[in-house]
């Protein structure tokens, strides 16, 4: 994580060990170190209580995820506790009422949720992975890494979804049929984003899951893997998870 420290010529080393972390390294940066700008995000989680009514199904989800990705849903900590970041959203005098970090959360909550929805109907008619004809295509490497580790992720345009705004890339062809087929259902709400200044930006329907192993001790599993910045771990335990509620226990 960064700190901002006006004024210091030196990062801080001095730092107190605790239970629970080690300081390794601390270095200074010349510039600041903006949302997402990182490589990717290593992840190991232990799931125990493991109780597989299919294993051989279970496998095959495992390669399925390892070879094609997840769906890149937002996680429901996008929307905060209880939804409670949508909640605000749907209130204008609320909305107009909350802080700027607040109402910033509030925005990105509600163009989350409509990218969701679009991302599960291309999801139900098998198009998330592959794309559309006329999809706009984008790159999922982070801009602004200076030394991107290409072992984990080579470089690779992948078919975007739309969140809403102003001034946004246009899909062509079946892609942009496909999306005004859905936002077309909400007009209140991307009239209210546009008219709140939300820009529009792309983002990638398929999140690719690199460095991927697992391994089963008894009745756990461990997992690890790499995603992008923007993606969500919570979503390839989903998509690992969802097909058979009684498949595990987490």
């Amino acid at each position: 994580f960064s700190m901002h420290l006006p004024g210091r010529v030196e990062p801080i080393l001095a730092i107190p060990e605790s239970e629970g972390f080690e300081l390794l390294q601390a270095v200074w940066h010349d510039k600041k170190l903006r949302p997402g700008q990182l490589s990717y995000n290593q992840f190991r989680l232990r799931l125990r209580n493991c109780v597989l009514s299919d294993s051989v199904a279970f496998e095959s989800r495992l390669n399925t995820i390892a070879r094609a990705g997840v769906p890149n849903y937002f996680g429901a900590q996008r929307f905060g506790q209880k939804q409670a970041n949508l909640f605000i959203a749907r209130d204008v005098g609320q909305l107009k009422r909350a802080g700027r970090e607040r109402r910033a959360f509030a925005l990105s909550a509600l163009r989350g949720a409509l990218f969701n929805g679009y991302l599960a109907m291309r999801v139900l008619d098998g198009s998330w992975a592959d794309g559309l004809a006329g999809d706009v295509e984008i790159s999922d490497r982070p801009r602004g890494v200076a030394e991107h580790d290409e072992s984990v992720f080579t470089a690779e345009r992948l078919p975007a979804g739309l969140m809403w705004g102003k001034k946004c890339q246009g899909a062509r062809a079946d892609a942009e049929r496909s999306e005004q087929a859905f936002y077309g259902m909400f007009p209140l709400v991307t009239q209210f984003l546009e008219q709140a200044g939300c820009k529009g930006k792309r983002r990638a329907l398929r999140a690719r899951v690199g460095n991927f192993s697992w391994c089963r001790e008894g009745d756990e599993f461990e997992l690890n893997f790499a995603l992008g910045p923007g993606s969500y771990a919570t979503m390839v335990l989903r998509e690992l998870l969802i097909i058979d509620d009684k498949a595990a226990a987490v």
